[in-house]
């Protein structure tokens, strides 16, 4: 699709609104996708450092006790590293893994919301970028229980402040008619932190996972530098209301709107339970692997990182390309291409987790990973669907928040709540395929018929096309410009 001249508008949007109004992004087209890219990789290293501590976990950070002659744990390395571990429980390692989020979310999930308004999104992001440069250094120095969860915290307080500003300026350097595609660009970082985390069992066969940490730091501190020299906020017109008076609102008046939207609520359930499933997934998958089927993690982690990328990307790819072309008209069939891909999510993750053919599991993780990334990127837009630019940033925060806090309090924490229940599998760490067997699937079920739910209650307007949004901007007030500034202007439907 091509691009044309923008035009400025003093429109002013409602406050609250049921369908999206019209955004012009006011960046040009190579600043709009640098922008994109440099968030893009703020995402992949908030996921690269959660997820390295369950990766982590069963190939040498973790000490295990108690275990008889028929537990093989795999742990090796050429370095020794097996034995400069930490040592916890299950129930401990389920609360660094889950209930660390949730603390956080729980504290400053609202605060963070409220910091990342027009104008201070992008300090937001580089300081969350900052802290968890700070929380990979201050692992790889632990040699306790406690400082590491000190450490998983902060590594929480950086993801909880990159998601909303991100959402935030993503909305903004593109039109609603490109959210769904531009946010699925966003969460295919998920997949490419999934498979970069897992990557680390291999580098931990080479050298200790305190080094590994002391990369990722190094990493962090190089987009830090980056978010700082390269990446600005869209600039607004000053004399736009809308733009003022979103300080204006309290936490509680904030609260107050986003209640009353039903959609919105029900989307914030269906999420959750989404969550529910891929915290506890990737918080005891490789735990899965390595104490199930034997597999050690310089194998688990090459395999699962090429099944995530490979089909975590193409997932979000159609994801996103399928949802943005059956919703132009009537945006709630977002809702029903999500509630399918989790039908058939559920259905794969239960022969991956029961099978005893590492290949098999590996071959059915590949297909749960294409249809389950088809849903988080067009879930994103629905939010972006039903506010109005002066309560989106709030808007995606809580929504984050939400899921983040049911997700991460409810789904890691109730695999050994399960294997405990059976003394043999508790001893020798069996039964984690059975749990999640059970976990997983259930909560993917439950998410589907929430989604079917926000979809009939979403708004039955239909969507704006092309030609309304432009006829819009060709009939309102136009500010002085030059003809080569306007040329530079972006709008449009980007090819992602």
């Amino acid at each position: 699709m091509g691009q044309f001249c923008c035009k400025k508008s003093r429109y002013r949007e409602r406050e609250d609104s049921d369908v999206s109004d019209v955004n012009v992004p006011t960046v040009s087209t190579p600043k709009a996708i640098l922008s994109l890219l440099i968030i893009f990789a703020v995402y992949v290293g908030v996921q690269i450092v959660s997820l390295a501590y369950p990766v982590l976990f069963p190939a040498g950070l973790r000490c295990y006790q108690n275990y008889t002659s028929t537990c093989d744990m795999n742990i090796k390395s050429k370095n020794g590293c097996q034995v400069d571990c930490i040592e916890f429980t299950d129930t401990q390692q389920g609360i660094l893994t889950g209930l660390t989020l949730t603390a956080v979310y729980l504290i400053a999930g609202i605060p963070l919301a409220k910091a990342t308004g027009v104008g201070s999104r992008v300090p937001v992001l580089a300081i969350g970028q900052l802290i968890l440069t700070g929380m990979a250094i201050l692992t790889a120095s632990s040699s306790r229980f406690f400082i590491i969860l000190l450490a998983r915290l902060g590594a929480g307080l950086s993801e909880a402040a990159c998601t909303p500003a991100a959402y935030s300026l993503i909305s903004d350097y593109f039109v609603v008619m490109n959210h769904a595609k531009a946010l699925s660009v966003y969460h295919f970082a998920t997949n490419i932190g999934i498979a970069a985390a897992f990557s680390l069992g291999f580098l931990n066969f080479y050298v200790c996972w305190r080094w590994v940490f002391l990369s990722l730091a190094i990493a962090g501190g190089c987009v830090f530098l980056l978010v700082i020299f390269f990446i600005r906020e869209p600039p607004y017109d000053s004399s736009d209301s809308l733009m003022s008076s979103q300080d204006l609102y309290t936490i509680t008046e904030v609260f107050q709107r986003l209640i009353r939207n039903r959609p919105y609520v029900l989307l914030c359930l269906a999420s959750s339970m989404r969550n529910v499933s891929t915290y506890a997934l990737w918080a005891w998958l490789p735990t899965f692997y390595s104490k199930v089927l034997s597999i050690p993690s310089e194998e688990y982690g090459v395999n699962v990182a090429l099944v995530v990328l490979f089909g975590g990307g193409c997932g979000c790819a159609i994801g996103g390309i399928l949802t943005n072309r059956i919703s132009r008209r009537h945006k709630q069939n977002k809702t029903y291409v999500i509630a399918i891909s989790h039908l058939t999510a559920a259905s794969l993750m239960i022969g991956t987790l029961l099978t005893i053919s590492p290949s098999v599991s590996f071959g059915l993780l590949f297909l749960y990973c294409l249809v389950a990334e088809m849903a988080p990127g067009p879930a994103s837009s629905i939010v972006q669907d039903l506010f109005s630019a002066n309560l989106r940033s709030s808007a995606f925060a809580a929504y984050v928040a939400i899921g983040s806090i049911v997700g991460s309090a409810v789904g890691p924490i109730l695999v050994p709540a399960i294997t405990s229940l059976h003394l043999s599998w508790h001893a020798c760490g069996q039964g984690v395929d059975v749990a999640l067997a059970i976990v997983v699937p259930s909560f993917y079920l439950l998410s589907s018929l929430l989604f079917i739910i926000t979809g009939f209650l979403m708004p039955t307007e239909e969507a704006l096309n092309e030609e309304t949004i432009y006829l819009k901007y060709e009939t309102s007030e136009v500010d002085a410009e030059s003809e080569a500034e306007r040329e530079t202007l972006f709008y449009g439907s980007l090819s992602i």
